[in-house]
């Protein structure tokens, strides 16, 4: 295995987005603003503080799920694989934007202090004020980003995937430019634009799990793999 090979990760269809213009006025939305003191156009739509806004705008499916960004990036970040450097990691969201993550970034423990770092970053388009940028938007597609990073493979992680096991499939694509994309969604399957850019779709089990939780399962998987491979002189 050559010791400078990186694997991606991409957290696809990520609930991350500033509560849309038509949302502002609700009473929900307002009074979550005004507490933070910020504008309603600058938090992010979250469905645990603006339920009864985001159900009047039939907006409950898919969307206001910031917190599972914040508990998978602190599974990715912290993980051996990210400190090894082996790891790059990257939020698509439901607008279709891409967030590069670098792997340096230490995100705040505190969600609140996460969703007012996420939210002024997709504000301003960057963390901090200037380069290195630690968290930047770009008016990438994940189409955009997948061509942009060249892969040998795509693997995407879905319960209606193949049953085979990531030690297999890292066996079997070693030596080969790959990204896992991992839905960060609450419940569903990806949309059909999204599945079509996987070049493989593999099941974690027969039972439904977690964001975080599969990330840090195929994460593990990766750093057995390498540790076998250098074990074996690879």
């Amino acid at each position: 295995m050559p010791s400078g090979e990186r694997y991606h990760l991409v957290l696809v269809d990520s609930p991350l987005e500033l509560v849309p213009e038509a949302l502002w006025k609700g009473k929900d939305v307002r009074n979550d603003a005004k507490r933070r003191g910020r504008g309603p156009g600058e938090i992010l739509l979250d469905i645990s503080k603006h339920y009864s806004s985001m159900k009047r705008f039939d907006l409950l499916d898919g969307r206001g799920r910031p917190d599972i960004v914040h508990t998978t990036l602190l599974t990715a970040l912290d993980s051996p694989l990210n400190q090894m450097g082996r790891l790059r990691t990257y939020v698509h969201t439901v607008e279709d934007t891409v967030i590069r993550v670098d792997r340096h970034l230490r995100p705040p423990r505190s969600y609140e202090r996460f969703e007012g770092l996420l939210a002024k970053l997709l504000m301003v388009g960057h963390i901090p004020d200037e380069e290195p940028y630690l968290l930047s938007v770009h008016q990438a597609t994940l189409p955009d980003l997948l061509r942009e990073l060249a892969l040998d493979t795509v693997v995407a992680l879905s319960r209606r995937g193949g049953p085979v096991p990531i030690h297999q499939v890292l066996s079997r694509l070693s030596g080969r430019d790959m990204a896992f994309m991992v839905g960060a969604f609450q419940k569903g399957a990806f949309s059909p634009r999204v599945r079509a850019l996987a070049h493989r779709v593999v099941s974690l089990g027969p039972y439904p799990l977690s964001t975080h939780v599969a990330v840090c399962k195929v994460l593990h998987e990766v750093e057995v793999f390498l540790r076998s491979g250098a074990a074996a002189g690879i």
